[in-house]
């Protein structure tokens, strides 16, 4: 069986959660963990024979998981309104979608 493409400790790391001390929502970061690996896992070719998946397709779902467990501050799409203004969260990361091969970045293929 493969790995999952993240986890709730990549993406722990990833956001430096540990650093400041500050209380996590654990269950919170495991299931948007566990689904953000679920739905790309869905939208990739698994590697073949249980091989691990590659570097930066593990490192896309971890961004967009960690992406996800931070929307949930933003439930409009406002990440902060403060003397300048409202500033709002991108609909699209195109970082990610290079990463995880989407939408511009889909791989070519054929029938």
């Amino acid at each position: 069986m493969t790995e999952p493409l993240t986890t709730p400790e990549l993406v722990r790391a990833y956001l430096a959660l540990d650093e400041d001390g500050a209380a996590v929502d654990t269950a919170y970061l495991e299931a948007t963990a566990n689904a953000v690996a679920s739905r790309v896992a869905t939208w990739l070719d698994a590697p073949a024979d249980g091989a691990p998946w590659a570097a930066h397709l593990r490192h896309g779902a971890t961004m967009l998981a960690a992406r996800m467990w931070r929307r949930r501050g933003t439930p409009s799409g406002v990440e902060s309104a403060g003397e300048f203004g409202a500033f709002y969260v991108m609909r699209n990361d195109p970082d990610i979608a290079a990463m995880i091969g989407l939408g511009n970045h889909l791989p070519p293929k054929v029938g």
